[in-house]
């Protein structure tokens, strides 16, 4: 989906460039009045078609593409941008939106204001649903997500006032950079191991969430049974740090108990072709870490220091490891090269 509003948003740039380059030098001659004429119309076209399939990449990346499954849904969404299409037709017959002419070039007529108010009304449409949504995205994501609004309103009142000045598209572009940088996170989509879609990209954002609460809930329900006082946190992409207050609870022994039952209250997710390949470290505090900061980078590094096929290790085999010092002192390291 991201894709195509890129490649429909790119087609369109090249549309805006090409009108404002070939009817600058007047009067138009044969080709620049035929190139203008097809860019032109093209223009509105591609670029109001860019901000429809928008909305559709945010039923996407929310996975609420459910909601708009019917027909009837599909239509009002694409009624507006129907309607726009209809204006511009129109207008070849009438040249009552814009008008190109050899002596002139491109100018606008009265009703340019029906296509603006049309592709502005996506705008409150989908600020409205980003807004229902906003428990299912992080928050750099629905700020990348809800700025192609923001901007958009901004360059269309821009190039409705300076129509040289070509910001529309500019400023979707720019939306795109951050819906790379902050949406599209690689790191979030492919499994860093293996070079596959990760187990994220396979359920999305909601299942995803789903499998993690239900692996955390097995989690507390066996510390119950066992009685034992815990605090429990968790890291995306899948990082769950449980603090135990119990010295002699040898988590070893019930791991297997815990991982059976995780798999039996999770075959609706096992069935899509996820699967649970954990990675348990018990790190004794204070004796092997003696800090939250070293904590947390450790559970950063230590699926690195491992072998992947070993599922539980001990922090205090692996902290005193070269590897694993040379690791955590990177920063200085790296410094120290670079003076």
């Amino acid at each position: 989906m991201f894709i195509g509003v890129t490649c429909v948003s790119f087609a369109a740039t090249i549309c805006d460039i090409f009108t404002e380059v070939y009817s600058v030098s007047l009067p138009l001659d044969d080709s620049s009045f035929l190139i203008t004429t097809i860019t032109s119309y093209l223009y509105f076209f591609l670029r109001n078609a860019t901000i429809v399939i928008y909305l559709f990449f945010i039923f996407a990346v929310t996975r609420t593409g459910y909601r708009i499954r019917t027909r009837l849904s599909k239509f009002l969404i694409l009624f507006p941008y129907l309607c726009l299409v209809c204006v511009v037709l129109q207008n070849i017959f009438t040249g009552n939106v814009f008008a190109i002419t050899r002596e002139a070039g491109y100018e606008r007529r009265d009703l340019i204001l029906v296509l603006y108010i049309i592709s502005i009304s996506y705008a409150p449409v989908g600020t409205i649903y980003l807004s229902l949504c906003r428990r299912f995205l992080d928050t750099d994501k629905w700020i990348a997500l809800i700025s192609m609004y923001i901007f958009s309103f901004v360059s269309i009142f821009i190039q409705f006032i300076y129509p040289q000045i070509l910001v529309e598209m500019f400023a979707t572009s720019l939306v795109f950079l951050l819906i790379i940088l902050l949406v599209l996170r690689p790191e979030e989509l492919t499994d860093s191991f293996v070079g596959i879609p990760s187990f994220r990209a396979y359920l999305g954002e909601e299942s995803y969430n789903s499998y993690i609460m239900e692996i955390s809930g097995q989690i507390e329900q066996l510390a119950k049974k066992k009685q034992i006082p815990c605090e429990m946190y968790f890291e995306r992409p899948g990082t769950i740090y449980l603090a135990l207050d119990n010295i002699t609870f040898n988590l070893e022994k019930s791991l297997k108990v815990l991982l059976r039952e995780i798999q039996e209250n999770t075959m609706d997710f096992t069935d899509t072709g996820a699967r649970l390949v954990p990675r348990i470290c018990v790190i004794r505090y204070p004796e092997d870490l003696d800090s939250y900061e070293d904590i947390i980078h450790f559970g950063h590094e230590f699926f690195g220091l491992i072998s992947y096929e070993q599922f539980f290790s001990k922090a205090s085999e692996i902290v005193t490891s070269k590897n694993y010092e040379i690791k955590s002192d990177m920063d200085s390291i790296l410094n120290r090269a670079i003076k």
